[in-house]
């Protein structure tokens, strides 16, 4: 997207212009670092001023709080970042010197992404630019957010991002999956970083400048063909290669020549070799088949077949090498799986690539030697190119394991792959999907947020249609959601009276709600719009469409239909909770104090609409004012004694401040209410799971409380969720993928779809690793015990 500009005196972010404070970006968390970044940056010491212009950006107040709390970051683009790699490698040896980086990268506006880590802001509005009224919403990951222009200079902002990078990484911090384009501008910052400040160490001895080096050859054109690595291409290898072709019995490596000094990754270690002229052909079938199996004579023949295929490879004469790797294989008196390795590389590169063959040959590697890494990342490699994305998964996911102490090279591989499957398979789900309900634990939370309203009036001589309007409201209020589905369709196919105008709008209203809820917002949108149209007075018609509004990202309609309800009826306590709550979702300090006003007014009119009283709670609790909202808590415990849902809040927020005994005692009392309820919420029996876990990781205690919501509402997809997670955490893998694929099944948003499909295909993967390597299973748990 094109930058919307940089203004000093506004938000970087979001272009609003007050209350602004100036960000410090990279900070010193480590004085010792201090001589090596000024080497490296080409500075003298003492001379690197972190209070320098460039090294700051303007933001609101709440949201520098949240980048001071390591929530997010900017990251410089890719091709900033490939540029200053490529020249930070060749100015990695100690006895260089460095130039000033201003020299290098002189101060200008740079354009940066952002990296949401954790936590808020999980959506944040922006103006379209300095003037204009438009507001857009931005939601996490923030992959659509235009670029971020700013005078930063890349080097203080790479810096930055690496320390928080290591910083979690070396806590194990959970963190939000990033988008892949965003996650490799994180790697490479940590790269680059840890290249200014390994200065004095060889290339060779860290693998974060090993790490470098690949990056450089996987995306800088370095002049020759295959350097960049886009996951389509076998012979393009991503960072998890080890090498190309093998090498045995060599202390030193090298590269085949490429016109460069920079090997490519998917490229062989080549041997010491001997002397001996590429015209000869080697030792022809018939010498092959007259030698004794016994005879040395074939291992040694075998050995240096291989050698002159090696040297072929470097030569990038893929063919010949082709031919004495066969060669090789046939001699030798055991199969070797090497041979076969290396025989697959020459497949992968050759034009076209033959990936079939490539793939052959890499399973006739891993028949022999199951764990060979190089052959299992090479079929990985050429199985995604063709699209074989579950096999694909299958090897990255038993390589990211095997090669666990090795860094995550594999484990980014693998989380690409499963990206693109699980994309893919939504995207064909999404289309031959039928519309279909949520579960009745979603519905009636969506309902409940809406106060009671009388049933309409029937016209004197009522339509089939009409009829069934006022019995599906009807069913509706009995919370038969399906029945009342199914019946308002039908009131619209059997001649409803346009003429009843207020029952038309409210019908219009109903059909409208469910298509929202079905996640068809557009559809929803039509609804309302014409329900609007019908009976302009119809308030909760405004308020829905405000929801859809801000579903389909048009913030300022939304902002425009509340304004437009309360201008018809300022005293719906309606308008003011759903407003509170509309301003919640973009988790900003200033909003959710619109909100808390929101829900105040709200109870002011209705008094007895619980659901404003506990979002009151809930936001004061979001603002840090934690007196405040146990106090309110407390107060409307006492004012709707007889309710679940103000226990069941109570105890999420008891929950996230780790008061688990008072936790579990609001979930029990919350649990008590609802069992006298026809249908209880399982909502209680969720969060008391949570509890247990957070508390004392009882797995099973957890597990089985989740059942038991799942009793009352089988498609909760809150519980199926949580049992879902509880279950891989338990090493039951094929009980958590039935889970997934049942929290697949009910999906309402293509996000929560892929996010299900996600944790399928990733558990397929890991119950394949557990079939192949049974003695690796130990790994595997601790792994997953990390989940």
């Amino acid at each position: 997207m094109t930058p919307c500009g940089y203004y000093p005196d506004r938000c970087v972010l979001t272009l609003e212009s007050e209350p602004i404070e100036f960000c410090q970006i990279f900070r010193l968390n480590d004085l010792n670092n201090v001589k090596q970044l000024e080497h490296a940056w080409g500075m003298k010491h003492n001379n690197l001023n972190l209070d320098d212009i460039h090294n700051k950006i303007p933001l609101k107040v709440d949201l520098h709080r949240t980048f001071e709390s390591d929530n997010w970051a900017l990251v410089p683009s890719l091709d900033c970042l490939k540029e200053i790699a490529a020249k930070a490698i060749l100015l990695a040896h100690p006895s260089k010197v460095w130039p000033v980086y201003l020299e290098w990268f002189p101060n200008k506006e740079y354009v940066y992404s952002i990296c949401h880590f954790k936590g808020a802001p999980t959506a944040f509005l922006r103006h379209t630019n300095e003037d204009s009224g438009n507001i857009l919403v931005y939601k996490s990951p923030f992959s659509t957010v235009p670029g971020i222009e700013a005078p930063l200079h890349p080097y203080f902002a790479i810096s930055h991002v690496a320390q928080k990078a290591i910083y979690f990484h070396e806590k194990q911090v959970q963190l939000n999956k990033l988008p892949d384009m965003i996650q490799d501008c994180v790697d490479l910052c940590v790269a680059i970083y840890s290249q200014w400040l390994g200065v004095g160490t060889r290339i060779s001895e860290t693998s974060i400048e090993r790490g470098v080096h690949s990056f450089v050859e996987r995306n800088v054109d370095t002049g020759h063909a295959g350097a960049a690595n886009d996951g389509n291409n076998a012979h393009r290898s991503p960072k998890t290669d080890n090498g190309g072709i093998d090498e045995e019995l060599l202390e030193e490596k090298e590269a085949p020549e490429r016109n460069n000094s920079i090997r490519h990754l998917n490229q062989p270690d080549a041997p010491r070799e001997k002397q001996r002229s590429d015209l000869d052909p080697g030792p022809n079938s018939i010498r092959i088949q007259g030698l004794s199996i016994e005879n040395l004579e074939r291992i040694e023949q075998a050995t240096e077949l291989k050698e002159r295929g090696n040297t072929a490879y470097k030569q990038q004469k893929f063919e010949e090498a082709i031919r004495f790797y066969t060669q090789a294989i046939d001699m030798s008196p055991t199969p070797q799986a090497v041979y076969y390795s290396n025989r697959a590389a020459c497949y992968a590169y050759i034009t076209p690539p033959n990936h079939d063959r490539a793939i052959e040959d890499c399973t006739m590697a891993l028949n022999l030697d199951p764990k060979y890494a190089k052959a299992l990342n090479r079929r990985a490699c050429t199985l995604e190119a063709t699209e074989r994305l579950e096999e694909a998964l299958r090897d990255f996911t038993a390589l990211a394991i095997i090669e666990t102490s090795k860094g995550g090279a594999a484990e980014v591989a693998g989380e690409r792959v499963l990206s693109k499957l699980s994309a893919k398979q939504a995207q064909e789900i999404m289309r031959n999907r039928q519309p279909r309900l949520p579960s009745v634990t979603f519905i009636r939370a969506y309902f409940a947020a809406f106060r009671n309203r009388p049933h309409v009036m029937l016209p004197e001589n009522p339509s089939t249609g009409d009829q069934k309007l006022f019995a599906a409201q009807v069913a509706l209020s009995e919370s038969q959601y399906a029945r009342a589905y199914q019946l308002v369709g039908e009131a619209f196919e059997d001649d409803l009276s346009e003429s009843w105008r207020e029952g038309y709008a409210e019908a219009l209203n109903l059909r409208g709600t469910f298509k929202f809820l079905m996640d068809d917002p557009v559809g929803a949108k039509a609804d309302f719009m014409d329900s609007i149209q019908a009976w302009p007075n119809l308030i909760q018609s405004w308020v829905k469409i405000a929801s859809a509004y801000l579903e389909l990202n048009e913030a300022e309609e939304a902002f425009a239909a509340f304004e437009k309800a309360i201008e018809l009826d300022a005293e719906c306590a309606d308008i003011y909770y759903h407003r509170g709550q509309d301003d919640q979702v973009f988790f900003i300090l200033s909003d959710f104090e619109k909100a808390a006003e929101n829900y105040i007014r709200s109870s002011e009119l209705d008094p007895s609409f619980l659901l404003s009283h506990i979002q009151l709670a809930v936001a004061q609790y979001k603002m840090m004012n934690i007196d405040e909202s146990i106090a309110s808590f407390k107060k409307t415990l006492l004012s709707f004694p007889g309710r679940g849902e103000p226990y069941n809040y109570f105890g999420e927020v008891l929950l996230d401040q780790q008061r688990f005994q008072e936790a579990i005692e609001q979930c029990d009392k919350a649990i008590e209410i609802e069992k006298q309820r026809p249908t209880p919420n399982p909502l209680p029996l969720v969060n008391k799971a949570l509890v247990l876990y957070q508390w004392r990781n009882d797995l099973p205690g957890a597990s089985a409380l989740c059942r038991e919501a799942l009793s009352y509402d089988e498609e909760c997809d809150a519980a199926v969720d949580t049992l879902a997670q509880l279950t891989v955490q338990q090493g039951h893998i094929e009980e958590a993928i039935e889970m997934f694929e049942k929290q697949a099944a009910i999906a309402r948003t293509k996000t929560e779809l892929v996010r299900a499909l996600n944790y399928v295909n990733a558990s397929k993967a890991q119950l394949e690793f557990q079939k192949n390597y049974p003695d690796m299973v130990g790994q595997l748990q601790q792994r997953l015990a990390g989940v």
